[in-house]
C-alpha cells in the first residue's frame, strides 16, 4: 500500500495566517484520512492550542520577528539560525510531499529550508498588499496563492500566481446559503469583533456607539431611530477588556454576550444582522462567505497599510462601510450603525454585495493547485534524476 503523503504547514502565528491553513488541511484530509498533517510555527501558546484542537501535529520553532533586528540584532540573527537549523531537521525527519507558507515571519525558516531540499512550496497571500514573508519567499516557491484579483507587492519576476481565494473552514463555507431574511430579523444581531487579542480602538468605538444609541433610545437626548434594547449583541473582546466591557453592558441594563474569544464562530457569523471588525483579511473573507454586512475600522498602522486597502475593497464593491479611526470615530461609528440599521435597502444590498465576493470553495482550489503543483514537480524531478 502506497504510504500516505505528509503536507507541512509553515506559519501561523496570528489567526489571520493560522486559520486559512487549517481550512486546506481539513480539505486535504476530506479527500484522503490517512494525509499526515504538521504545522511548524511560532512558540506561541495560543496557536498550539488551536493547531492541537483540529488534530493536527504542532513543532514550534525558535523564530523572531524582523522587528526584533533593531532592538536586538544578536538575539534576532542567533535564534533564526537555530529555527533554520530545526526547520531543516524536521523536514528530513517528515519528507513532506509539500509544504505551505502561510505568510508571517514563522514561515520563512521551513520555506526556506523546504527550498534547498526541492520540495514544492505554495504560500498563501491573505491580504491585497502582499506581506514581507510572501515577498522575500517569492523566488523560492513553486506557487502563491492570492485572494484578490489585483495584489499590490513586488513579487520575483517569474512567479506563478493563482488568485484562489482566502481558504475557510467547511463550518463557515457551508453557511453559504443561509437565509437571506437573516439580515432583518426583527431582533437583528450586532457581531462586535474586537479581536483575539482585542483591539482596543474598536472596542471603544463599538462601546461609544452603543452608549450614544442606548442614551437616545431612553430618552436622554431625544429619540434614536435604532432601538439599541431590542438587539441581540455578540461582542468578542479580547482579554485585557473582557471584565471593563461586560460591566459597562451591565451598567447600561443590556443583556450582551461577550467573550474574550469566540471558539464558534460559524454560530456568531450565521446570526449576525451587521458586523463591526477590523481590516483582516481572514475575518473579512469569511463574513463575505457568509454575506454579512460589515463596518470595518482599519488598523492605521498596518504594514503597507494593507488594511486599509483590504477595507476598501469590500467598500468600493459595496459590501462594507469603512469608519476610520480618528479623534471623532465614536461619532462616526454611530452614524455607521445608525445609517445601516435604520435602511433595510442598503443592508440588504450589502449582504448581496458581500456574498458576490465571498469565495467559498477557496480550500479546495487551493488544494487543486497544490496537488497539481506537487505531481509535476515530482514528474520533473524524477526526469532530472
Amino acid at each position: 500500500m502506497e504510504k500516505p503523503a505528509t503536507y507541512v504547514f509553515a506559519g501561523g502565528a496570528s489567526g489571520g495566517h493560522l486559520f486559512p491553513g487549517l481550512a486546506v488541511a481539513e480539505e486535504l484530509r476530506a479527500r484522503d484520512q490517512r494525509i499526515k498533517i504538521v504545522f511548524i510555527g511560532s512558540e506561541r501558546g495560543v496557536e498550539r492550542e488551536i493547531v492541537r484542537e483540529h488534530n493536527c501535529r504542532h513543532e514550534p520553532l525558535p523564530v523572531e520577528p524582523s522587528t526584533m533586528f533593531r532592538r536586538n540584532s544578536v538575539r534576532f540573527l542567533w535564534r533564526n539560525w537555530q529555527a533554520r537549523n530545526r526547520a531543516a531537521a524536521l523536514l528530513d525527519e517528515l519528507k513532506p510531499a509539500a509544504v505551505i507558507g502561510l505568510g508571517g515571519f514563522a514561515s520563512v525558516p521551513v520555506v526556506m529550508a523546504a527550498s534547498s531540499r526541492r520540495i514544492p512550496t505554495v504560500l498563501l497571500e491573505q491580504n491585497i498588499v502582499s506581506g514581507r514573508a510572501t515577498r522575500w519567499l517569492s523566488s523560492r516557491a513553486s506557487l502563491i496563492c492570492l485572494s484578490f484579483d489585483k495584489t499590490h507587492g513586488r513579487l520575483a519576476t517569474g512567479t506563478f500566481t493563482s488568485v484562489t481565494g482566502n481558504p475557510v473552514g467547511k463550518q463557515i463555507a457551508n453557511l453559504r446559503n443561509r437565509a437571506r431574511s437573516t439580515a432583518h430579523h426583527d431582533a437583528p444581531t450586532l457581531l462586535i469583533l474586537g479581536g483575539s487579542q482585542g483591539a482596543t480602538a474598536v472596542n471603544e468605538m463599538a462601546m461609544g456607539a452603543i452608549d450614544n444609541l442606548h442614551l437616545t433610545t431612553m430618552g436622554a437626548t431625544g429619540v434614536s431611530p435604532v432601538q439599541i434594547r431590542d438587539w441581540t449583541i455578540m461582542h468578542q473582546t479580547g482579554a485585557a477588556q473582557h471584565d471593563k466591557i461586560a460591566r459597562r453592558y451591565a451598567e447600561l441594563g443590556l443583556q450582551v454576550e461577550t467573550a474574550p474569544f469566540f471558539t464558534d464562530m460559524p454560530r456568531r457569523y450565521a446570526q449576525a444582522t451587521l458586523a463591526i471588525t477590523r481590516g483582516g483579511a481572514t475575518s473579512l473573507a469569511e463574513l463575505a462567505v457568509v454575506g454579512v454586512p460589515t463596518i470595518i475600522v482599519p488598523y492605521p498602522n498596518s504594514l503597507g497599510d494593507h488594511q486599509r486597502l483590504n477595507a476598501r475593497f469590500y467598500a468600493e464593491n459595496g459590501a462594507a462601510k469603512i469608519v476610520e479611526q480618528t479623534g471623532d470615530s465614536v461619532a462616526a461609528m454611530t452614524n455607521a450603525v445608525t445609517e445601516l440599521a435604520t435602511d433595510s435597502h442598503r443592508l440588504r444590498a450589502m449582504c448581496d454585495a458581500m456574498h458576490v465576493l465571498g469565495k467559498p470553495h477557496a480550500a479546495a482550489a487551493v488544494v487543486d493547485q497544490l496537488q497539481q503543483r506537487t505531481s509535476s514537480e515530482q514528474i520533473e524531478r524524477r526526469r532530472s534524476a
